[in-house]
Formats: structure tokens, sequence, C-alpha cells
């Protein structure tokens, strides 16, 4: 594993959503993880 990225979320499904599928679509040539951790929401994450 070269990069992990970590997510932080609380209450922002759609915000954390958009910012995984631009990690994925502009990340090219680099192993990496995501890791989201969510901190209480109630948005259903």
């Amino acid at each position: 594993m070269q990069v992990s990225i970590i997510l932080v979320n609380y209450n922002t499904k759609v915000i954390t959503n958009n910012c995984i599928d631009s990690i994925i679509s502009k990340t090219r040539d680099i192993e990496y993880e995501i890791i989201v951790v969510d901190n209480g929401s109630t948005d259903g994450f």
C-alpha cells in the first residue's frame, strides 16, 4: 500500500460519496486505500 486516504464523516453523506468518486476517477498509477470513519452520523451513511 502506497497511500492511505482517511475521510472523517459526520452527516455529510453526499459530500463523502462525491469525494470517494473523485478519488477513484482521478487517481492513477498508485496503490491506495480509502478508509471512511463515521462519527455517529444520522444521515444514513
